[in-house]
């Protein structure tokens, strides 16, 4: 469970653009839907916003106060020292951060997080080493609406199900099921394990192909572990497709070939996700990347009484 986002200034909630006059930087230009994500959005589902930047501002400091961010840390160059007094203070750890930074000195506090279970992110336009090391790349770029994009992540899978849901527990041991398999050693194809859980194991050439459909699901939750190999896995919330087919009951899949959204989650060896109902998603290439993946997708049944994450 995320409670933290923590956030670089610029290049990442601003367009990394520094507007000089003759007494020093004048302004900043922040986007309206990272500040409403960061103020209405956030306090919703108990996430602390928590600005780390090397730089200072008072322009900042004022946008700050409008958007009732609390934890300010500006002129701050060693941010890993800085994170780690900040989580102590409200016994966090980095499993709980949500990072969102767009250059190399961002990359101090991302790899920790990554490492520790976390989630790492970056604007469509960050440098190219952060992009390569997040786990979620937003479809737009800083300044334009990437923190909004992150925001509208972490809460789509931050939800609770309901009270008299068994989802949590199920879904935990289902994941745990997965990760203590014999991965390598799995016969390809599927294995049933009970009545509402079995999982399909697969190995494939990630395509370029651009025009690859996204698919969602109605009745089962896909827990997608990759054994080996890379691939980004785009996904996108359904509301923002339009489906190309009907809903296939044998399938279990509905269809969509929009493919303006570009967010993506990095797939690595040891990578599991777990996608919703309102999850739509494909699998494609990583850039520069070769060779065959091999993956598990896991296939958790959902009951009546589950009330699913949606924004």
């Amino acid at each position: 469970m995320i409670r933290f986002l923590v956030m670089d200034v610029d290049g990442t909630l601003t367009d990394g653009k520094v507007y000089m006059g003759t007494q020093g930087e004048l302004m900043k230009a922040f986007n309206i839907k990272d500040g409403y994500g960061i103020k209405e959005l956030l306090p919703r589902y108990g996430i602390l916003p928590i600005i780390i930047t090397a730089r200072c501002n008072d322009a900042l400091l004022h946008r700050c106060k409008e958007l009732g961010i609390a934890e300010v840390h500006q002129n701050v160059r060693d941010k890993i020292h800085r994170l780690e007094e900040v989580l102590a203070r409200y016994s966090g750890t980095m499993s709980e951060v949500a990072y969102m930074g767009d250059d190399l000195l961002d990359l101090q506090c991302m790899m920790p997080v990554r490492q520790q279970g976390g989630l790492v992110a970056a604007p469509a336009d960050a440098a190219p080493a952060v992009l390569a090391s997040s786990d979620y790349v937003a479809p737009h770029k800083a300044g334009e609406g990437a923190v909004r994009d992150l925001i509208d992540y972490l809460i789509a899978n931050n939800q609770q199900p309901a009270a008299n849901s068994q989802l949590p527990t199920r879904l935990q041991e289902a994941v745990a099921y997965i990760e203590q398999l014999p991965h390598h050693k799995l016969a390809l194809g599927t294995h049933r394990v009970s009545d509402d859980f079995f999982f399909n194991v697969m190995e494939y050439i990630p395509s370029d192909d651009e025009n690859l459909p996204y698919e969602s699901h109605r009745r089962y939750i896909d827990i997608q572990y990759l054994v080996a190999g890379e691939e980004h896995l785009m996904v996108t919330d359904i509301s923002h497709l339009q489906p190309t087919t009907d809903y296939s009951p044998d399938k279990d899949c509905v269809l969509y070939n929009d493919h303006s959204n570009r967010s993506f989650i990095k797939m690595r060896p040891g990578t599991c996700v777990v996608l919703f109902p309102k999850d739509a998603h494909r699998a494609v290439r990583c850039p520069g990347s070769t060779g065959t993946v091999r993956k598990i997708v896991g296939k958790l049944l959902l009951h009546c009484e589950d009330t699913m994450p949606a924004l």
